[in-house]
């Protein structure tokens, strides 16, 4: 009986290695990377202000984020030059969300709130009827392709 060498054995190991991993580098460098790319969304929209001043914090949340304030998954941060604001969120997975957005027109980083509700102009993504104090159902909204959405900042 003939003895192979390890140079032998260790060719067969590579060659074992080099086919079990084959199949995952083509998936994730090959036609299946574009695929995923293409897959992720886009959620944009206009925002129409009834005053002027300060910044606007725009922020994506998802039911986890819904329950802290000043939080999301995502957030833009604008001083608008205008009274109407277009904004963009990219990358995002197919899934629930909601927009909660306010305007800081003192600067203080926070929506000031008083007795009877907010003392700055706001807005939530509001699925049917206001009900307060909100659920995330209320205000969420399925993202299964891009979206276009409209909102006004309210007082």
């Amino acid at each position: 009986m003939q003895i192979k060498s390890n140079k032998f054995y260790f060719r067969i190991l590579l060659v074992i290695i080099l086919s079990l991993s084959a199949p995952g580098v083509l998936t994730a460098f090959g036609p299946g990377y574009e695929q995923c790319k293409k897959d992720s969304l886009i959620l944009r929209g206009k925002l129409t202000m009834q005053k002027s001043g300060g910044c606007i914090y725009i922020f994506l949340i998802d039911e986890e984020h819904f329950e802290v304030p000043n939080s999301g998954l995502d957030t833009i941060i604008v001083e608008p030059g205008s009274k109407e604001l277009e904004f963009e969120f990219r990358e995002l997975e197919p899934g629930e969300y909601a927009l909660r957005i306010f305007q800081d027109l003192n600067n203080n980083k926070q929506l000031d709130k008083g007795l009877f509700g907010p003392k700055e102009p706001w807005a939530l993504s509001w699925r049917s009827e206001k009900r307060f104090p909100p659920r995330f159902y209320d205000i969420s909204f399925t993202l299964a392709g891009d979206k276009y959405m409209e909102l006004n900042l309210s007082k």
